[in-house]
């Protein structure tokens, strides 16, 4: 029997649009499973956080979800997901310098500010009504450097509680680089063969994916950065170099592959069965598919970020897929579930 899927695209810290996402996937799958009584298998492609003003409740849904049903709830690091880290972890520059100072003026030129601001309310974090005010702002990098610097005590002290908070770790110790669901991979970005053959072996990459994503945050929470590195590499159409991690892996990355590589891509999803890669992190107009298509067989990747946080002013309100009996369904802008060919 085919499993039944739900997977929320990007909610930047839309707790109302994530809500009305999973309502909405739920009602369908009830509709139209046969058998209504089969558990979903739930995931979330990534970016949970930043930019919108409610991460401290998407925070708390999704890690309570994940201690309720286990291996049946799973989110995906995210590139944003990846800058808190990186804000919270990542060792300081200098000691004339207490935090990681381009790391800290990412994360906030990136949407963090809403982000601190909202986890401010956890009980005992320090509280900094500046930061309150200025939250939804937008930031260049100059403005986000001043900001930062003018303000580094406060920002050294919001790092050194919510590193240690239970609910932050937990979030980050529950997090996935990508899942597998029957012939499906899950994963923020996107996977490339580049990532997957510097790293890892063709017929074992994606257990030592997860195993190395856990020992690299690990690594992490003790201010070692290596591993996480790997993962947190930019696409070059991100203004990164080198190769790029699935955090970041942008639909460009797909579309410009060479012959060669699309080949050794599809050969390393079919070790696991993989002919679909569902996507979050590239924000197209409307659900969008695309085909790689090989003499080894097809790979179909599925970008599902429409921009459905109120952030971005869509007129979408929600976003979801549903896969169930092996059909899978979208929402469209107008609020409409339509088969995805």
């Amino acid at each position: 029997m085919k499993p039944n899927i739900i997977a929320i695209p990007d909610v930047h810290g839309d707790y109302t649009a994530m809500g009305d996402s999973l309502k909405a996937a739920e009602k369908k799958l009830r509709q139209e499973c046969l058998v209504p009584t089969t558990p979903a298998n739930l995931v979330f492609l990534g970016d949970l956080i930043d930019r919108g003003p409610k991460n401290l409740e998407v925070i708390n849904y999704v890690v309570s979800l994940k201690e309720r049903y286990k291996d049946r709830v799973n989110y995906i690091c995210g590139n944003h997901e990846a800058m808190l880290f990186q804000f919270l972890y990542q060792p300081a520059d200098s000691d004339d310098c207490p935090i990681a100072l381009s790391a800290t003026c990412n994360f906030i030129r990136n949407g963090g500010l809403p982000t601190l601001t909202s986890l401010m309310d956890i009980d005992d974090c320090p509280f900094f009504p500046e930061f309150y005010y200025r939250a939804f702002q937008r930031f260049s990098s100059e403005k986000a450097y001043n900001l930062v610097v003018d303000n580094m005590d406060s920002f050294l002290q919001l790092r050194n509680f919510l590193a240690k908070d239970k609910l932050i770790r937990q979030f980050f110790t529950f997090m996935d680089p990508a899942v597998i669901i029957d012939d499906t991979l899950f994963v923020h970005g996107g996977l490339t063969n580049e990532f997957i053959s510097n790293n890892y072996r063709q017929n074992h990459w994606f257990e030592e994916l997860r195993l190395n994503f856990a020992q690299a945050v690990f690594s992490g929470f003790n201010n070692c950065f290596e591993s996480f590195a790997k993962f947190n590499n930019a696409s070059s159409h991100r203004a990164g170099s080198g190769v790029s991690g699935p955090f970041w892996t942008d639909r460009r990355d797909f579309l410009e592959m060479d012959e060669q590589s699309t080949v050794k891509l599809v050969e390393s999803m079919s070790v696991y069965g993989i002919n679909k890669m569902v996507l979050g992190h590239s924000i197209v107009p409307k659900v969008t598919t695309e085909s790689l298509q090989t003499t080894l067989g097809d790979l179909d990747l599925v970008f599902l970020d429409t921009g459905i946080s109120d952030v971005y002013r869509k007129p979408y309100d929600k976003q979801a897929l549903v896969v169930t009996e092996g059909i899978s369904y979208v929402l469209d802008s107008c609020g409409q579930w339509q088969v995805l060919n």
